[in-house]
């Protein structure tokens, strides 16, 4: 990774008064993600699975992590982008953290042409931004709730992609 997609997600992550950025990482593309969390310099964070986990579900789990704005896990982070590691985002700042974990809990159960209950895998960046350009506008309203944007790599590598709504409509903005 050069330093310009770095650059350019902390602008877009730290810029807007009001908002308080968040990343949710996907367990099962970030090796070494448990010890991480339960290290010295963890942020605040919450499994978005339910109840007690076995080791092996566990490990392959999403992650809800509060961003500090410096320090070990920020830069951390950034040396996995383009790992395809999870999806940022922009909450409001007075939402906290159980409160923006029931959102996004939400956002994982999707249903398939049959009526079958889906696990829809919002946080891996390949699938945001796959299905968001799909999505009716009710769907888009679902999954943005309070928040501002999701913020993740673009499928073109150095890329990053922010995703907003506009008038109800996806608005997708590339950077880095």
């Amino acid at each position: 990774m050069g330093s310009m997609p770095g650059h350019a997600l902390n602008q877009r992550l730290w810029s807007l008064p009001g908002w308080r950025p968040w990343v949710v990482l996907d367990g099962a593309g970030v090796a070494g993600l448990l010890p991480r969390l339960h290290g010295p310099s963890a942020p605040r964070w919450s499994c978005l699975f339910q109840g007690q986990l076995e080791p092996e579900v566990a490990e392959l789990a999403p992650y809800l992590l509060e961003l500090p704005r410096q320090g070990p896990l920020p830069d951390w982070l950034l040396a996995g982008w383009g790992s395809h590691w999870g999806v940022y985002l922009l909450a409001p700042e007075a939402m906290d953290l159980a409160a923006l974990r029931r959102h996004l809990r939400q956002l994982g159960l999707a249903y398939g042409p049959a009526g079958e209950t889906l696990w829809f895998r919002w946080y891996d960046p390949r699938v945001l931004a796959l299905v968001a350009p799909q999505l009716e506008a009710d769907q888009l309203q679902a999954l943005f709730g309070p928040l501002r944007s999701f913020l993740c790599e673009a499928p073109q590598p150095g890329q990053g992609l922010a995703l907003g709504l506009a008038g109800g409509k996806l608005a997708l903005s590339r950077f880095g």
